[in-house]
């Protein structure tokens, strides 16, 4: 450092010391030239040399000028944002020199705390590294901010320390999101709204944060929640009061409605769209030009995904707000954001309808890799992760370059994104992620490739249902990725895996049977029995009050009573009826249900505290694993035979696949296929077959015709050639459905055989009952089957005493033959409960 440069260092401190407080910031707009890493270095040095000589009191003065400045240097809109944090950083660094713990334990504290939030927003480094430090901080100060003696401080570095863990980049991703929540609702404890108002507000909001940006529990659930959050952070951040905060809310408020799952699409768009205009008005670039450019960079991304207007215009509206806001983010000034908006400008781009295609992708692709020159792995995995996703859509959909080239990047990205967004760290990313690497495969006929995508995709699809509590949503998670199941079922075949191919079978269906099954048989081994029977009836209570409460929530209400007589109104006494529905309980009903279950919930949590003292590792569920199919078949013996169906789903539209059987022996795994137009055909079977089934009126013509029937979906099921590929020595059948199959008596088709039974009989025709000496049984899948043998398997103790049967006898009229079929179900058992058709007197309540 040359003594001109010192000299002019010198003086400028020597006048941010002097002068009062209120000055600091024009002297430093006004030597913004000397603001940079040698003034940081430099400060520094000056400490060195000129503290240790001051008294304690003109030390502690000055230390608290610091910390004066360390908010205008941080603060400061002008000049190298890097290099006024480094100087910042510098300015509390000396403080902690002269604030010692030992002697000032409050001040000490409030500086560790700064330059905690300092390093959160550190430019220069590694941005993980900066984050660990940031945290390291956070929690000395806590070691002084206790909540007895400093509440309210306690409370700033709770809601602080919760910020750094919802960007954290270290560590598992939905691990530190769940300790921001518990940070931040921990400083809701003593941040209530009538004692402070505004931090209760900021705190809110950023709960909100973290629940929008959550991994575990269900995605839309935590989107309502983030939304409730943002709202209620509204109610105190009026734009009155609050305008730049008011603005901030607006702004996430708009991200969460984008993101919204739940409630319409397109009005979601609109709100959002409306929020982040309304933000606009506040969010000005003279007066905030960084929040100005980041909810432009956020209306692009409403305006890019809009449903309303012209597809073409909204993307150059898209366009046209990213570079709006690339000319605020610079790469020198904003490296992190500069990267982001060029990753959602080379999206707009991809997407693009106006000019040339090719041109337009070429762009998509020199923005992706422009981004990636600051999202690196190192520095930001998860920006990096996402980016390679989008680059390898680009280079898949490239038109310029050789075509084998391309998809060799595309397919390089996308299993470079995959090493990192792992299906426990980042389900959501890394189910798109494979989805899109499992498309590109299929469509290619690269099966190694689809499978190795799809495989990750629906191990991502299992995780995320794990983490979700309701039943419902469980099911439906698994409904909404049918389509992922099917392809790589469909791949798996192309690839001849037929092991593979029936393990993806299993995994997509009878899956909630299974895990009732395998939980089931939980049970805590150090537990009394006193204690296992108040386990199995608290789990029953509530498994039965959660599957009410969800019939409950999903039942509309029944319509209002027609008036009798006037204009379109059905006098009380016609024979008109109304759908039978569930009987819906009154709002107080409602809620008393709600109340005995979460008291039945507190009372399973304290009963496995208990548990839990002398068994610490005991959890009610038990995960899933796949079933592995080879070992499955060695259960089986050499007389055994199961042929499992999968009919696929018509909206899919295959053009030229419809489902498969599997012929499944302990030495073998054939299939016969069910072709597109086959599977239409038993569409159209199906229907007719339950329309006539169901209605009285046609139920004669239904059973005169049921021969006719059973020969036509046998015709379309091919059962001639599933017999064919069985061999002679198997004696025993298990049949295993697939949706709609489980409803009709397949073991009742009839087939024709030139092949099955002895060398004498060259010819045969007859069902399948016929022709299995040993029997034919039903199962719901593989997996609950192997459950079943190897309980029978596992039993040491004699087999039990026949239960008595309970039975409800064809409740509702309408099944016909359940009479009959009771009737010889009960001669199986001695003792038999039987409520027939609509008797009650047991004091049974059936519904209403």
């Amino acid at each position: 450092m040359n003594e001109e440069r010192r000299e002019a260092d010198q003086n400028l401190i020597q006048s941010l010391f002097c002068c009062p407080s209120e000055e600091q910031t024009a002297i430093l707009q006004a030597n913004l030239e000397l603001l940079d890493d040698e003034f940081a270095e430099y400060l520094r040095e000056w400490a060195t040399e000129t503290l240790p000589d001051l008294d304690a009191d003109r030390a502690e003065t000055r230390a608290k000028i610091l910390y004066d400045l360390t908010l205008k240097f941080f603060s400061l809109q002008q000049g190298s944002r890097r290099s006024n944090i480094e100087i910042a950083i510098a300015c509390l660094d000396i403080g902690l020199t002269i604030f010692t713990r030992a002697d000032y334990p409050e001040d000490w504290a409030m500086f560790q705390n700064g330059i905690a939030n300092v390093y959160c927003d550190r430019i220069k480094g590694d941005r993980g590294d900066n984050l660990e430090k940031a945290i390291g901080f956070y929690e000395a100060a806590l070691e002084v901010r206790t909540r007895p003696a400093f509440p309210e401080q306690w409370a700033d570095t709770q809601n602080n320390l919760a910020t750094v863990y919802n960007d954290r980049i270290k560590g598992d991703r939905g691990d530190n999101l769940e300790r921001a929540i518990a940070f931040y609702e921990a400083a809701l404890q003593v941040r209530t709204r009538p004692a402070f108002p505004e931090q209760w507000a900021m705190t809110q909001n950023n709960l909100a944060n973290a629940y929008y940006s959550r991994i575990k529990g269900d995605r839309g659930d935590n989107l309502e929640r983030a939304i409730a959050f943002y709202e209620a952070a509204l109610e105190v951040r009026t734009r009155p009061a609050f305008p730049q905060y008011w603005a901030t809310t607006q702004n996430n408020l708009a991200l969460a409605y984008y993101s919204r799952i739940k409630g319409d699409k397109g009005d979601n768009l609109e709100r959002a769209i409306k929020f982040y205009k309304a933000a606009l008005q506040v969010r000005t670039r003279p007066a905030f030009p960084q929040y100005w450019a980041d909810t432009q960079n956020n209306l692009a991304l409403a305006y890019s995904d809009r449903i309303q207007g012209d597809r073409g215009d909204n993307l150059e509206r898209a366009i046209k707000c990213y570079e709006a806001a690339l000319q605020v983010y610079t790469r020198a000034a904003f490296p992190e954001y500069w990267a982001r908006s060029q990753n959602n400008l080379a999206n707009a781009y991809y997407s693009r309808i106006q000019g040339d295609r090719g041109d337009n992708l070429e762009r998509a692709i020199k923005c992706y890799e422009a981004a990636l020159q600051v999202y690196t792995r190192q520095a930001f995995p998860e920006y990096w992760a996402t980016t390679q996703n989008n680059l390898a859509n680009a280079y898949y959909s490239r038109i310029k370059g050789d075509r084998g080239d391309n998809l060799e990047r595309a397919i390089k990205s996308h299993k470079a994104a995959l090493e990192f967004c792992t299906p426990t760290t980042l389900p959501l990313d890394c189910l798109q992620t494979g989805r899109n690497l499992g498309h590109l495969g299929f469509a290619e006929s690269l099966w190694e490739t689809a499978i190795f995508g799809y495989e990750k995709a629906i191990e991502a699809v299992e995780q995320t249902r794990e983490w979700v509590t309701s039943q419902s949503r469980k099911r439906q998670i698994i409904e909404e990725n049918l389509n992922i199941y099917e392809k790589m079922m469909q791949s798996c075949i192309n690839h001849q895996q037929y092991h593979k191919a029936v393990q993806t079978v299993e995994r997509s269906k009878s899956r909630y049977l299974v895990e009732l099954f395998i939980n089931r048989e939980i049970s805590p081994k150090t537990a009394t029995e006193s204690e296992k029977q108040q386990l199995r009836n608290l789990r029953r209570q509530i498994a039965a009050s959660q599957q009410f409460l969800e019939i409950q929530s999903s039942t509309p209400p029944l319509p209002p009573p027609l008036s009798k007589g006037g204009l379109g109104g059905v006098p009380e006494d016609s024979d008109t009826q109304r759908p039978t529905q569930t009987h819906i309980l009154s709002p107080e009903s409602f809620q008393q249900e709600k109340d005995k279950l979460a008291t039945t919930l507190q009372q399973l949590e304290q009963l496995l505290k208990q548990i839990k003292k002398r068994e610490p590792e005991f959890t009610l569920t038990q995960k899933v694993e796949p079933i592995n199919i080879a070992e499955f078949q060695q259960t089986l013996d050499t007389e055994t035979v199961i042929v499992e169906w999968y009919i696929g789903n018509p909206k899919f539209n295959n053009q030229d696949w419809g489902g498969s059987a599997f012929i499944i022996t302990r030495d073998k795994i054939d299939l016969v296929p069910i072709t597109a137009t086959e599977l239409a055909e038993l569409e159209t079977w199906k229907n007719d077959y339950l329309n006539e089934y169901r209605d009285k009126a046609k139920q004669k013509i239904w059973q005169k015709t049921l021969s006719a029937k059973l020969d036509k979906l046998s015709e379309i099921l091919r059962l001639n050639e599933i017999v064919a590929k069985i061999p002679n020595h198997c004696h025993q059948l298990i049949l295993v459905p697939h949706r709609y199959l489980h409803l009709f008596p397949l073991h009742a088709l009839p087939f024709t055989s030139q092949t099955r039974f002895t060398q004498e009989t060259m010819f045969f025709r007859g069902n399948l009952l016929d022709c299995f000496p040993s029997g034919v049984k039903y199962a719901p899948s593989l997996q609950l089957l192997e459950l079943v043998q190897n309980r029978i398997k596992t039993r040491t103790s004699p087999a039990p005493e026949l239960q008595p049967l309970f039975a409800i006898q064809n409740p509702t009229e309408d099944l016909s033959n359940a009479d009959m079929e009771v009737q010889i179900i009960k001669q199986r058992f001695d003792t038999h409960d039987i409520l027939i058709k609509q008797r009650k007197d047991s004091g049974l309540r059936l519904g209403n």
